[in-house]
This record gives structure tokens, C-alpha cells and sequence, in this order.
């Protein structure tokens, strides 16, 4: 007969002790066997061993508890004074489990153990090391911790392990992430052309003394080939790897912010200085539908960063202090406020905070950087509206707002360099023919891209007292739609400028499309719906263009056009039903009419002719009204028509509401 007999009997981890079988011996003497049990020392070193094994974890979070205890060193306590782990082979070969148990780490590298009251221990250790033990056995405590120096530079090594590892093993990794060496040069010269005369992040003169194979060079670089990606011209030179075709834009963009990603949460870079300005890159690009989430993340750690070098507190004027790190404030400052502004976050610079006068700061900046900050420094103000407790201040709801061109007045914009202002101008005084046929590239306005993120913020200006009635004022109604309007014509218009897509261009436009879909939503007027149909329409093109760069702007596309696939779908039912119904009571009243009109011809001659030509002018014998064929002239016939109160109920109407209108609050969290 075969019995299995368990091989972990007696071992740490069962549910129920399994008790051994007695030796022979004490089975002849009917006595209690002792020879085949651990004794208490194999027992407590079984324990002990497992306790190393389930790692430092409980230990540290206990630990904590008496984080206030003198007692965190016990570099005094004598090596004979502390357990020994050691087996000795006949009793390893007696229990092989606890053989592979006790392969613990050296004595070294102990973790801390815990000495109670209780124990007799602690009077030597009493003796032997007071400076440690000292009021550590009072009344309000059950014992002490002794922890190990060594344990602590051991992870320390680790640590550095850790940070060493990857800058050796992902070297390569990172370098196959970088285009080829022509799109690079491309690719930062695009850069440096278009997004660093705004926002200038990045110290150029630093980047360019770095040498190619250094770990903050290809940061940096891939920061950069990633930011000058979101401009259309640069679909030709987005090449990764082996890959012999260009990367569609968002497809090149997410594998560059993996590949940085990595290279900042593996400890590679330390300088602060190079994580705020790689950070910031990342932030611009936004893909996938945590964007809110990973873009507000690196927001915080960008201040972060900033707060911990200390530049909002240094007591300099703007030429004792580098005038780097002035600008790299600046633009972490503009960074804080445009994503409180995308993502309903609240701000984490707060001007109360710095020691410095951030006015001075700002005008000592180049004419570019100077009216986009200007702008900022309105949009600061604008948040303010929004604030949890702004409706109990209704006089703050309505800011004087300056026009587009007093900023340029103020922030001494006006004399902009000419390769920063475009030439469009001499372009349109050339002639047509060489206009034709000459491929000219048209140099970028700044000034258009600053222009778009005014009227964005003059969009939000128009605060409605209540977001449950959304009443505006006239004044206000009128700017909120004149420069939704002037959005959309900034963004259309390609032959005025070509546009710098940093992210509050598709904000902007996600803007104007709210303000045309709050109209069409709530007007009374067909005529103004039916314009209101067509701004959307038109910004949804915009998006869904844009989103071909941006995630959220095409997800935001695809909202408008099904909102506007079910509008003129019902719309054009209604249509019909009203050209039925009407068109057989107008035959009907035709034929009598034509019955009266002959009677009072034979009996009198008193209608004046003129009578007949207004009615024939306009439309009501012929009724061509009435039978023409549908078309978008045709909304205005129908002013007593609710479309969206006839909408499949399953459209989901109410998030569509809450999301598109939600879009011009400041404190509803968008996707943007």
C-alpha cells in the first residue's frame, strides 16, 4: 500500500499542523517522541526568516510609529547581541523547505527588528548604548526598533542602481526614437521658427552646447522633434526607427512621449532644469482619453520643479537674475494658467506666493513672449470669474476688456521683427501669375496665434450670472459671438496666416463651436438658428481637422456632427410633413379664390390691380414658398418647430448639452 505523506509537514503556511509520526523507540515505550520535532531554535529561525521574506514593507509602515524614537541606530548594539540565521546542515538536510526558506540575505543586511518591554535585552541595550534606548521604554510605549545603518546605505546602492541602469540599458533604446538626422535639423527648425519665439522654454543657446550622446541632448531633442510634429508642413519629415513611410502625427507623437516618459521616471535626467523644459514639451502633446489626467499630472510636477529651485521667491530684479530663469518662471506660470483653463483644474501659482514682481518680469521679456503674456495676465483675471464663490461677488462678473490691438499697444508688440510677422503683404503685391506658380512658403504670424487665444479668452469673459439660466448680458452676448466668429476666421482662412498649433488653437475653436451650438440650442429666432447651424457645421470641419493632431478636438468633432446628422434629419422630416399637409389646403384655397376673384369681376370691378401684383410678387397665389425643394434656405419657415425637443431618445441629448455647453465653463472638467 502507497501513502503520499506531504513534504512541507510542520513548515510555516498551513492551515493545520500536521502532526509527525513517533520513532520506533518511543512507539515501543508509549512515550511522547521529541527526536523528529524543530526545536525552538529551528522554529525560530523559520520565523524569523519568513518574516525577511515578505520584505521591508510592514516593518517600515510600523516603523513609523516610532519615527520620533532616538532608538533609529543600532550601530552600537554588539554583533554577539543580535539572532543568528545560521542552520547547520543536518538540519537543512532534515527539512529541505526550511533550507530554501533560510537563504536570507547576509547579517548585514538585516532588516529592523522589534525588542519589547518585556525582553531582558532591552536592560543591556540599556547599558551598552543609552543614547539609543533613551525614554523609549516609557509608559506610552511597548518597546523599540532597532534598525540597521547598513540597511540604509544598502538602499542608497539600490537606489543609484536603479538611476545607473537604465541610462546605460535604454541608451540605445532612445537614440532609435529620434528621427533621422535630416528630419531632426527640420524638425528643429521648425521649433525654433514657430513655437519658441511665444513660448520660450527651452534655453537655445544650452541645447545647442550639448553634446549628441548625452542623456539631456536626446531629451531634449525628442521634446522638441515632438512639439514641431503638431505642425502640419512637418508630415513629411515624422520618421522613427527603420520605418521608411512618415508616422501619421499623433502616431509619431505617442511613441516620442513613451520614449520620454520613460527617460523621466526612470531617474535618468536630475537636473531640474532640463526635466521643467522636457516636461513642458510633454505637456503640449495630449493623446487619448486620460489626456486631462496625464496633461494636469505634468502641470503639477512642472511647478513642482519650479517651487523647489525657488525661482518664485528669489528677491532679484530682472537684471541680477539670469534672465533665463526669469523667462523659464514666466512660461511655467503661462503653463499653470492655460491648463487650469483646459481642465477645469485650479491654478497652482499663486501670485500671493512669490517674492518677486512678476509685472517686471514679464516686460522684460522679448515682444513675442511679452503680448502672449499680456494675454495670459487676462485670462488670469478671467479665471478669477470662476471662482467657487464669484457669484456673490456680481460685480466681478464683468471685467473692462481691452481690445486686441491696446495689447499690442501695451506690451510694445507693433515693431515685431519681419521674419516674425509674415509677408503677406508682399506676397499680395506680386503678380498673379508669379503668385500662381512660385511655391512660396508663407512665414507665420504670431501675432494671428496670440489673436486666436485673445477672443478664446474673451469668449470666457462673457460669464452668464447663473450657469442654470445661462442669461447674458447684450453687451456680452454680442462679444461672445463676435469673437467665436473671429476664431473660426483665423483658423479657416489659410491665405492670412499659417497658424502655430500650440493647444488653446483647438481649444478656441472647441470655444466657438459651444458658443454656435448654445445659440442654435436656445434661440427663438430661425433665422439666427439657421445660422448658428452653419458656424457649427463649419467648426466641426476645423476639429476634425485639428484632429487629426489632436485627439480631443476630433472626439469633439464627432459630437457636433452627430448633434447635426440628428438636427437635419428631423428638421427635413418636419419639413416634408409641413410641405404635405400645407400643399392641398393651398389648392384647395387657390380654387376658391379663383371662384371669388371671378364672381367680384362679373358683379364689380373693385379690386385695384395693385392688390394682385403684391400677392403675385410675393409668392402667396403661386405659393412657390410652399413648393420648393428643401434646402437650408428653408429653415427660416418654421419658427414654431422645437427640433431638439423631437430627438431620439436614445441620442443622449443631455451629455451632448453637458459637454458642449459645459465647454465654455471654467469649472467643468473638459477634455481639453
Amino acid at each position: 500500500m502507497i501513502r503520499f505523506v506531504p513534504a512541507d509537514v510542520g513548515t510555516i503556511g498551513q492551515k493545520r499542523k500536521q502532526v509527525s509520526r513517533a520513532c520506533n523507540g518511543c512507539r515501543a515505550k508509549k512515550k511522547r517522541c521529541r527526536h523528529v520535532e524543530a526545536s525552538p531554535k529551528d522554529l525560530d529561525s523559520q520565523i524569523q526568516a519568513a518574516q525577511l521574506a515578505k520584505g521591508d514593507d510592514r516593518i517600515d509602515a510600523i516603523n513609523d510609529d516610532y519615527a520620533t524614537s532616538p532608538t533609529a541606530d543600532s550601530s552600537t548594539i554588539p554583533a554577539s547581541t543580535r539572532p543568528s540565521l545560521q542552520v547547520s546542515p543536518s538540519e537543512n538536510t532534515r527539512n529541505p523547505v526550511c533550507q530554501s526558506t533560510m537563504a536570507a540575505p547576509p547579517q548585514d543586511t538585516l532588516a529592523p527588528r522589534f525588542v519589547d518591554g518585556l525582553n531582558p535585552e532591552g536592560v543591556f541595550l540599556a547599558v551598552h548604548s543609552p543614547q539609543d534606548t533613551r525614554g523609549a521604554f516609557s509608559h506610552d510605549r511597548v518597546g523599540i526598533w532597532l534598525a540597521d545603518k547598513l540597511n540604509s546605505k544598502e538602499k542608497q546602492n539600490d537606489r543609484t542602481l536603479t538611476r545607473s541602469w537604465p541610462q546605460s540599458s535604454l541608451l540605445a533604446g532612445r537614440h532609435s526614437l529620434l528621427p533621422p538626422h535630416e528630419s531632426i535639423r527640420n524638425l528643429t527648425s521648425i521649433y525654433f521658427k514657430r513655437f519658441h519665439p511665444i513660448l520660450p522654454i527651452i534655453n537655445e543657446s544650452a541645447f545647442r552646447s550639448l553634446g549628441p550622446t548625452d542623456p539631456a541632448y536626446i531629451l531634449l531633442q525628442q521634446g522638441i522633434c515632438l512639439v514641431a510634429s503638431m505642425i502640419p508642413s512637418s508630415k513629411g519629415h515624422l520618421f522613427l526607427g527603420d520605418s521608411e513611410v512618415p508616422l501619421q502625427h499623433r502616431e509619431f507623437g505617442k511613441r516620442v512621449v513613451s520614449a520620454m516618459r520613460i527617460s523621466t521616471e526612470a531617474g535618468v535626467i536630475t537636473d531640474k532644469i532640463v526635466l521643467i523644459q522636457a516636461l513642458v514639451l510633454m505637456w503640449m502633446f495630449s493623446d487619448g482619453p486620460d489626456a486631462r489626467d496625464v496633461s494636469s499630472l505634468l502641470c503639477a510636477r512642472v511647478v513642482q520643479h519650479i517651487q523647489s529651485l525657488g525661482f518664485h521667491v528669489y528677491r532679484k530684479s530682472p537684471d541680477q537674475a539670469s534672465h533665463y530663469e526669469s523667462t523659464m518662471l514666466c512660461c511655467v506660470w503661462a503653463i499653470d494658467r492655460l491648463n487650469a483653463t483646459f481642465h477645469g483644474r485650479p491654478v497652482l501659482m499663486h501670485e500671493r506666493d512669490f517674492g518677486i514682481d512678476l509685472a517686471v518680469y514679464i516686460d522684460s521679456q522679448m515682444p513675442c513672449t511679452r503680448l502672449f503674456l499680456h494675454v495670459i495676465s487676462w485670462l488670469d483675471k478671467v479665471i478669477d470669474m470662476y471662482r467657487p464663490n464669484a457669484e456673490l461677488r456680481s460685480s466681478d462678473l464683468e471685467i473692462p476688456f481691452d481690445s486686441f490691438e491696446d495689447l499690442l499697444v501695451q506690451s510694445q508688440s507693433l515693431r515685431i521683427p519681419t521674419p516674425l510677422l509674415g509677408q503677406f503683404i508682399i506676397l499680395i503685391s506680386l503678380p498673379r501669375a508669379v503668385f500662381s506658380l512660385s511655391r512660396i512658403w508663407l512665414i507665420f504670424s504670431p501675432k494671428a496665434t496670440i489673436e486666436t487665444l485673445y477672443h478664446a479668452v474673451s469668449i470666457l469673459s462673457c460669464r452668464p450670472r447663473s450657469f442654470n439660466t445661462k442669461i447674458l448680458s447684450s453687451a456680452s452676448r454680442s462679444r461672445r459671438e463676435l469673437s467665436a466668429e473671429r476664431v473660426t476666421s483665423l483658423v479657416l482662412d489659410k491665405q492670412v496666416c499659417q497658424l502655430t498649433y500650440f493647444p488653446f488653437v483647438p481649444y478656441a475653436v472647441s470655444l466657438s463651436l459651444s458658443v454656435a451650438y448654445s445659440e442654435m440650442r436656445h434661440t427663438k429666432v430661425p433665422m439666427l438658428r439657421a445660422r448658428a447651424r452653419d458656424k457649427l457645421q463649419i467648426n466641426c470641419g476645423l476639429l476634425e481637422r485639428l484632429g487629426e493632431i489632436f485627439y480631443l478636438a476630433g472626439l469633439m468633432s464627432d459630437m457636433g456632427k452627430s448633434t447635426l446628422d440628428e438636427y437635419d434629419r428631423i428638421y427635413l422630416t418636419a419639413v416634408e410633413d409641413y410641405q404635405q399637409n400645407y400643399s392641398g389646403s393651398c389648392a384647395a384655397l387657390d380654387s376658391i379664390r379663383a371662384t371669388e376673384r371671378v364672381e367680384i369681376i362679373d358683379n364689380s370691378n373693385a379690386v385695384p390691380s395693385t392688390s394682385r401684383e403684391f400677392e403675385s410678387n410675393n409668392g402667396v397665389n403661386g405659393h412657390s414658398l410652399l413648393t420648393q425643394e428643401s434646402d437650408p434656405s428653408f429653415y427660416v419657415d418654421l419658427p414654431d418647430l422645437d427640433v431638439f425637443g423631437l430627438f431620439d431618445p436614445n441620442f443622449n441629448l443631455d451629455g451632448i448639452d453637458a459637454y458642449l455647453e459645459g465647454n465654455l465653463n471654467l469649472t467643468y472638467p473638459t477634455n481639453f
